[in-house]
């Protein structure tokens, strides 16, 4: 295999996949970790605002995991008007500034070149904190401080429609950081911002996960299901192929809320994490097309 310089760049980054304190920096990592293992690829892993000039001078490609607001991206743009290297960009969504986009979820074809790679994630992580689910046990998703209280955040409704099953089932609600300031019931257990596998070791019992707010994607989606973890989700929260190809049961008010939460746990939920493309498969992918792209094969 022909070896590149591959510089890849994280919104935010922690010290190892284990500190890891948010999606952005666990996805990060998983990349690093993986790049870092072939042979032909000299890495050079920054968060985006510690990439140096001499940084983009030295690399052949460049692979960006950051979110769409970044600085970053305009930057890049501004660098290949005058310089020759090939761009990469990874998220839920696609950019169309970039050379290629590698998306989680299929989305209209807005860039020429567009690979959908579903669910990444570590398995063998995942199965590590894969334990058998305490029955009648709820775990609420997190909430989305800038659309609290309106109809694409339902943090508050749906702790208000939980609170009666609060004596007979075990009830908990993930804290963001935005949250540090919320105050929830006694009865409510929350877990707050904490690193990556501390956040699996408090989470891997529950039995159901229930999605607060909208989004093109989630990557606590991935962790819950991909653990047996039986998901839930307002009408129009998530992405159709997330709901498809995982099964998510869908409700729209308190009475089909109660009626998903009185349905028994479907035997297919436990062998979700099949669907599911391992860390290192999408590394390998990611690697193929590096290659091709700078042989001029694609």
């Amino acid at each position: 295999m022909k070896p590149y310089k591959l510089l890849l760049l994280t919104y935010s980054k922690s010290e190892s996949l284990a500190a890891s304190t948010n999606s952005n920096r666990m996805m990060g990592h998983l990349l690093a970790d993986e790049f870092a293992r072939l042979p032909n690829v000299e890495l050079t892993y920054r968060a985006s605002h510690e990439c140096r000039d001499s940084d983009l001078d030295n690399a052949d490609a460049v692979l960006a995991h950051t979110y769409l607001g970044d600085d970053m991206l305009g930057r890049l743009m501004e660098y290949r008007k005058t310089n020759n290297l090939f761009f990469a960009y990874c998220e839920s969504l696609p950019y169309a500034g970039a050379d290629v986009s590698f998306t989680w979820v299929p989305w209209p074809d807005v860039v020429s070149k567009r690979y959908t790679l579903r669910f990444p994630c570590s398995k063998e992580v995942l199965k590590k904190y894969t334990v058998p689910k305490t029955r009648k046990s709820i775990l609420l998703d997190h909430a989305w401080q800038p659309r609290l209280g309106t109809e694409s955040e339902w943090t508050n409704r749906l702790i208000d429609w939980v609170e009666p099953l609060k004596d007979e089932c075990k009830i908990a609600k993930l804290v963001s950081s935005t949250e540090k300031d919320f105050v929830y019931p006694d009865w409510l257990e929350t877990i707050k911002p904490t690193t990556y596998f501390d956040f699996l070791d408090k989470t891997r019992q529950f039995e159901t996960f229930i999605i607060t707010h909208m989004g093109s994607y989630n990557h606590s989606i991935v962790d819950m299901a991909g653990r047996g973890m039986r998901l839930l989700a307002p009408h129009g929260f998530t992405h159709d192929d997330v709901v498809d190809s995982l099964g998510i049961n869908l409700f729209g008010g308190i009475d089909s809320l109660m009626a998903e939460l009185d349905k028994p746990i479907g035997e297919g939920v436990s062998r979700q994490i099949d669907k599911m493309t391992d860390a290192g498969d999408l590394v390998a992918k990611m690697n193929a097309i590096f290659m091709g792209a700078l042989s001029g094969n694609q």
